[in-house]
């Protein structure tokens, strides 16, 4: 496999569902949030998953990239992604997508089967039949920021208020440009891991 493999398993293992199986869903939007597994269960299952079966993800994030995501207080902007057959062409597949969208954060949906790629990387326990899995759709997931909007057309930056504590600065509002959007977005994700881990590692301790 040319693409980068990360086997993890999204902090599974240190819940109390380690032992659940066809789980594919919350371990891929556990990654692309960088969310707690167990905060993904507790969502998904408030959206109707059943323990220990497969869940239709993909009617929930379409919708979501008309209306977004809120899991947990926390905002997301989902953008679709479609890789129907194309005569004469190779399907899209694991190992190509990660080639095309090195930077982001993606739930992939192939056959039977939902995965994450973050930066280029595959993260999950299955290697996505050694990256040659088909591709159907992709959702990119992002993290929103307070006030943020969508893309304006003159200027192509997004318009976001500057907050404090979460109160606007005086409704003072300044233009950021899409690289230090997707800068304060990784930040955000490193800082959203790293609390999940450290809150993982708390539970195995107690």
């Amino acid at each position: 496999m040319k693409c980068r493999w990360n086997k993890c398993d999204s902090g599974k293992a240190n819940s109390k569902w380690a032992k659940e199986k066809r789980d594919c869903t919350v371990r891929a939007m556990a990654n692309a949030t960088g969310l707690s597994y167990h905060i993904i269960h507790a969502y998904l299952e408030s959206r109707g998953r059943k323990y220990g079966t497969g869940f239709h993800l993909e009617r929930l994030m379409d919708k979501a990239c008309k209306d977004g995501l809120r899991i947990d207080g926390l905002d997301y902007a989902v953008n679709g992604h479609y890789f129907p057959a194309e005569k004469g062409k190779p399907r899209m597949n694991v190992e190509r997508f990660c080639e095309a969208f090195p930077i982001g954060t993606f739930v992939l949906r192939c056959a039977g089967h939902l995965t994450s790629v973050v930066d280029g990387e595959l993260r999950d326990t299955d290697g996505c039949r050694d990256g040659k899995a088909c591709v159907y759709k992709a959702w990119e997931v992002s993290f929103r920021l307070p006030g943020e909007t969508a893309p304006t057309a003159a200027s192509g930056t997004y318009a976001v208020l500057g907050y404090v504590d979460g109160s606007p600065l005086d409704k003072i509002s300044r233009d950021l440009t899409l690289a230090e959007i997707d800068g304060l977005r990784m930040a955000a994700n490193t800082f959203l891991n790293s609390l999940n881990y450290y809150e993982e590692g708390i539970k195995t301790k107690e």
